[in-house]
């Protein structure tokens, strides 16, 4: 039996830091404080720039040095941002062209995949970053056409259990089920900091529709109701 959700009063259902410090590069500063390079850095770690070097915390660089400190300044910094540089590399270098890593897309878990909800999460899928990891339905018939185009993603007939079971897994939900049960799946997700996907009508009444409204900030989600028309990239260039 799945855990049951409680009822609270005011909702339907529970449950490159940069290489160096400002400070080194001002004109007072000296010219190799150890501030001028976070203590994880590797372009210090066992190093020439030991602590018997001419450019050491111990040994100050004296007036009549034969490179100005400005000089002296401008190579720690330049030495900083080139160590920097190799720990800078675009994903698309390591994956190839079009590549997007897992951490840059959204695990999905869709409450009623058939109809439109079988429209939705296909459109979700046709953006290249969403993942559809979980299929919920209450209808094995309606929910074939999803199932057979996502063979990976996990099957459950009860959100409940759905969200009990993969709430540490997934991102966002979305709800394309019949009206009466858009505000109650996405306040249970929406309590468990899930983003929410909820297709129009966005609930039952207005009272449910105020509570997911007040809902939205408190548990800091992203929510949008399912207006495609207002959503579209030609709305959008339209307005802008």
């Amino acid at each position: 039996m799945p855990k049951k959700i409680s009822v609270h009063n005011d909702a339907l259902v529970s449950n490159d830091p940069s290489a160096s410090h400002d400070s080194s590069l001002s004109s007072d500063s000296s010219a190799s404080h150890d501030s001028s390079a976070s203590h994880d850095s590797s372009a210090f770690h066992d190093s020439s720039f030991s602590h018997d070097s001419s450019l050491s915390h111990d040994s100050p660089v004296s007036s009549d040095s034969t490179v100005p400190n400005d000089s002296r300044r401008r190579f720690l910094k330049n030495s900083l941002l080139a160590a920097s540089g190799f720990y800078i590399i675009p994903r698309h270098v390591l994956g190839g062209k079009g590549y997007r890593a897992p951490s840059d897309r959204l695990v999905i878990a869709s409450v009623g995949v058939g109809g439109k909800g079988e429209t939705d999460i296909n459109y979700l899928f046709g953006t290249g970053k969403a993942e559809i990891a979980i299929l919920c339905d209450v209808d094995d018939r309606r929910a074939a056409n999803s199932r057979k185009k996502f063979p990976k993603a996990k099957y459950y007939k009860d959100f409940r259990q759905m969200l009990e079971k993969e709430h540490k897994h997934i991102d966002a939900v979305s709800v394309s089920t019949p009206d009466h049960m858009h505000a109650v799946i996405g306040m249970s997700a929406m309590q468990l900091g899930k983003h929410v996907y909820i297709q129009k009508p966005l609930a039952h009444d207005i009272y449910e529709v105020r509570m997911l409204t007040e809902a939205a900030p408190r548990y800091k989600v992203v929510t949008q109701m399912g207006n495609q028309g207002a959503s579209g990239d030609g709305v959008r260039q339209l307005v802008d």
